[in-house]
């Protein structure tokens, strides 16, 4: 069965946010942890984290955008 919402969301949220000062702050933090993982663990290290976190956010965002669709819709249901 195709999941209409996952399609809804991975061609229309999976775009990546405008960048703001926190947003880059943010990262230069993230990159500077990665370089500290990588000295101390290796790169198969770092990107076995990565890949595991990377489907851990896909996950929980998903789950987000759908509990949002679907309050959406029932709202639009309860006006009717």
């Amino acid at each position: 069965m195709t999941d209409v919402i996952q399609i809804l969301y991975d061609n229309q949220c999976c775009k990546q946010p405008e960048t703001t000062p926190e947003l880059a702050e943010l990262y230069q933090q993230e990159r500077e942890v990665f370089d500290k993982i990588h000295a101390a663990l290796g790169l198969k290290a770092l990107d076995q984290l990565n890949c595991a976190q990377s489907q851990i956010s896909n996950i929980l965002e998903l789950d987000c955008f759908r509990k949002g669709f679907l309050l959406g819709a029932s709202l639009m249901l309860e006006l009717l």
